[in-house]
């Protein structure tokens, strides 16, 4: 009898690790489809002064269309780029800079601890008090997430795309 049991259990443990193989499996399956479609980009985004504008662009010639939405012309061989983190807490220089992104229907908060790319272009139609002034675009997956006008001074004189 006691034999037989060990025999039972051994049949019955095959089945167990079968189902629980096969519960694991699916579980995979719903978190990557969750995962996939909570890392859908924006296709635009709405500020008062512009309307809806689209954040897409796969390459630099659609940079330069995306701030020809803002009225801003750049001198496209002027472009430098790089790549930042957009900090997963943000002190209060990075919450001040996300205010100025809010003015334009964009929030860094959603890209916390994220590397985006961030481009840099010299403005052709703008300038402050005669010095040359830039526009520095932050794009994740093809998305334009963050943007502002300054100069060349690091957090010096912020101004949103608008």
């Amino acid at each position: 009898m006691f034999v037989f049991a060990i025999g039972e259990i051994k049949e019955q443990w095959k089945k167990y690790l079968l189902i629980g193989l096969l519960v694991l499996c699916v579980m995979a399956v719903i978190l990557i489809v969750l995962y996939i479609n909570g890392t859908k980009m924006p296709r635009s985004a709405t500020c008062d002064e512009l309307g809806e504008f689209y954040l897409q662009v796969q390459d630099g010639s659609q940079e330069i269309e995306f701030l020809k939405q803002f009225g801003l012309e750049v001198d496209e061989t002027s472009l430098v780029s790089d790549e930042v983190v957009i900090p997963s807490f943000f002190n209060e220089t990075y919450t001040k800079y996300n205010r100025l992104q809010k003015k334009i229907g964009l929030d860094l908060s959603n890209y916390k601890g994220v590397t985006a790319k961030r481009n840099i272009y010299k403005l052709n139609n703008y300038d402050k008090n005669g010095n040359d002034c830039y526009v520095t675009l932050l794009i994740y997956n093809e998305c334009v997430i963050g943007g502002h006008i300054g100069t060349k001074e690091y957090g010096v004189d912020y101004s949103p795309l608008i």
